[in-house]
């Protein structure tokens, strides 16, 4: 919502969802010569969401595009106590309309109540063909100037994490089904911390401490080098966003935390990604690891899964054509960490893979509907083709030479 010179923004979704919308809400900023106001939700109703307020210390961040102020909080106290009533009154008003057979007053309340910029606002006007829709900003310099981001001090790490201060640390994200209980997603979105032991090893071998970022429903590593946070009395929001802040490499899976290391525009290795088309690639220096997909009894190669549209954007990894994820293995994890801790350059075969990948994204996103609304429709193949525009890192040039054909 545009009001003035200013850019209103109120995300309050999961975790990677707030940190992703405050990046494109701050590129989108500096394009338009604008300014940002993050309303703060001071409360919320305990029904509205399945577990906690995202991270509200992530609205906290620090950058001259963002407003700040006694004001913003007086209005951010006075946006959650609308908000808050008009949630309540609107599923009063909902009950009464679906009793008596009729609809209107209590559905506005109710959408009202989870206001936000949106998609199609934040993202903008999307029209066919997209890669003509997206090539009008100059993505490649978005992405390139730094935007500046911050939140804490070193300082204010090494005071809280003592083994830390000093240290070269990667940041190590790998997804479980325990936060949200959903380990059906387990052959999409999920993965074994197991498979990333030796991986592990081999980081601490070169000298970095790995900081495991999760939540304690995941499984405890205990490895020397291995600072094992989820189970930590150190755990805390703040804490999980200092530690992604000032670390030195991050490794993740397609889930939320890698959103707040992109938004802190570090280097990224996305490692069982099940989506080709949104693996986080924009960023010179990163890289990312497909999981394998079968489908007919065989595994697919990479032009195959691309030649068939196989690209996921759904995230649920169930709908795509009777397709089947399998996790990488130790193994592989292993060379991919390897290559992106010596990372120089893409090769040619990953420069031209991006061109493939990206004319066929493209070309689909013209002629097929992926999302039920239009105006889902047009917002997120934006949201995904604003990736595809840049793919300034690759996929791991290993895994491309033998998985190619």
């Amino acid at each position: 919502m545009r009001v003035g010179n200013f850019w209103l923004l109120k995300p309050y979704e999961a975790f990677g969802n707030r940190a992703e919308e405050i990046y494109f809400a701050l590129l989108k900023c500096r394009r338009d010569n604008l300014r940002l106001i993050l309303i703060k939700r001071k409360f919320n109703l305990v029904w509205k969401f399945r577990f906690r307020n995202a991270n509200r210390a992530l609205l906290d961040l620090d950058h001259p595009l963002i407003l700040t102020g006694w004001l913003l909080e007086a209005f951010s106290w006075a946006c959650s106590l609308f908000l808050a009533l008009a949630r309540v009154f609107g599923m009063g008003f909902r009950f009464v309309e679906t009793k008596f057979g009729f609809s209107g007053l209590g559905v506005r309340l109710v959408r009202l109540s989870d206001i936000t910029v949106g998609h199609l606002g934040l993202w903008g006007e999307v029209v066919s063909p997209y890669q003509s829709t997206i090539s009008r900003i100059d993505w490649k310099r978005c992405f390139e100037e730094k935007l500046g981001v911050g939140y804490r001090p070193r300082s204010f790490l090494d005071e809280r994490f003592p083994l830390l201060r000093g240290r070269r640390y990667v940041c190590l994200h790998v997804r479980d089904g325990g936060f949200f209980n959903d380990a059906d997603f387990s052959e999409s979105r999920n993965a074994d911390i197991e498979n990333y032991l030796i991986g592990i090893k081999w980081l601490v071998d070169a000298g970095y401490v790995v900081v495991r970022l999760g939540d304690p429903s995941m499984p405890q590593v205990n490895i020397d080098g291995v600072f094992d946070y989820p189970h930590s009395a150190q755990r805390s929001e703040s804490n999980d966003i200092v530690l992604v802040e000032h670390c030195d490499l991050y490794i993740g899976c397609q889930s939320g935390p890698i959103d707040l290391a992109a938004l802190f525009e570090k280097r990224i290795l996305t490692l069982n990604c099940y989506a080709l088309a949104c693996s986080f690639w924009y960023r010179n220096g990163s890289l990312f690891l497909p999981k394998k997909v079968f489908s007919d009894g065989r595994e697919l190669s990479l032009k195959e899964q691309i030649d068939r549209n196989i690209f996921e954007l759904n995230g649920t990894g169930k709908s795509v054509e009777g397709a089947r994820f399998v996790e990488n293995s130790p193994e592989d994890i292993r060379a991919a960490i390897i290559e992106f801790v010596f990372f120089e350059r893409l090769s040619s075969d990953q420069v031209e893979f991006n061109k493939y990948l990206g004319a066929k994204v493209f070309s689909y996103f013209d002629s097929v509907s992926v999302w039920p609304s239009l105006e889902a429709d047009a917002s997120q193949k934006y949201r995904w083709a604003s990736r595809m525009a840049v793919a300034d890192g690759g996929i791991c040039d290993f895994y491309l030479k033998r998985n190619w054909l």
